[in-house]
């Protein structure tokens, strides 16, 4: 005599979110994944950050001796000196927890000589084929900074800068603007110290943008000097780990 067995259906989702087990936000996201698309994204897979040599390892032109007013210094990296006449800009190495833990090996400093004044730039302009992929999206902007001694304290904001001017979508960046187009910008200021801290800067970009960049200015130093790597812009509202692949 044949026997006729029947299994009611169920939802594999469910059935594992009733598990004991527990899962956190992420992992609840990842769960609900019904697409690769929506699963690199959850797990933050895949290229995310938009700039280039964030983590200022390349260093073509050489390492030191940006004395110039207007440079280009690290790899896709602009310097500008308002009001000043000296840029010591270096490149130096990096030890501690940001190399054991974080994976950064190089850090760029922005150092003034005595009584240059003025404050200081640095910028880098996405390409426009890479900006119009930031179209009516939320993006953030992070970095990890210090300051040296004299200026412990002070203001230093950041940036980031778009234009919607279609002739000129593939422009260079000078301090905040770029060049030859009308531009906008969400920034924040933050007071750096003598220690490694992360900041970040966020904001919504318009639909109608034709170039997308970030730029970090130090005001009113006359000697010493800045430091920052790990510069990361992503789509989101808030940072997430440096990627080391750009």
């Amino acid at each position: 005599m044949a026997v006729r067995i029947t299994k009611p259906a169920f939802n594999l989702r469910d059935k594992v979110s009733e598990l004991d087990r527990p899962v956190g936000a992420i992992g609840t996201q990842i769960l609900k994944s019904n697409t690769l698309t929506e699963f690199a994204r959850a797990a933050h897979i895949g290229r995310r950050n938009f700039l280039r040599n964030g983590a200022m390892e390349v260093w073509q032109r050489g390492t030191s001796a940006f004395n110039n007013v207007y440079n280009y210094t690290a790899d896709r990296w602009q310097a500008t000196r308002y009001s000043g006449t000296v840029n010591q800009i270096t490149r130096n190495e990096i030890n501690g927890r940001m190399a054991d833990e974080y994976g950064f090996n190089w850090y760029y400093r922005y150092g003034f000589s005595t009584g240059g004044g003025g404050a200081a730039y640095i910028n880098q302009p996405l390409e426009s084929i890479d900006s119009k992929k930031l179209r009516g999206k939320p993006v953030c902007f992070s970095f990890y900074a210090k300051t040296t001694s004299h200026h412990a304290g002070k203001p230093f904001k950041a940036a980031i800068s778009w234009h919607t001017n279609t002739s000129h979508n593939d422009n260079g960046m000078y301090y905040f603007n770029f060049k030859n187009a009308t531009t906008s910008a969400m920034e924040m200021e933050f007071h750096p110290s003598e220690l490694w801290n992360r900041y970040w800067v966020t904001t919504n970009i318009p639909y109608d943008i034709e170039q997308v960049g970030v730029g970090l200015i130090a005001k009113d130093y006359d000697e010493g000097g800045f430091d920052v790597t790990g510069c990361q812009l992503e789509i989101g509202n808030s940072p997430t780990p440096y990627e080391h692949l750009s």
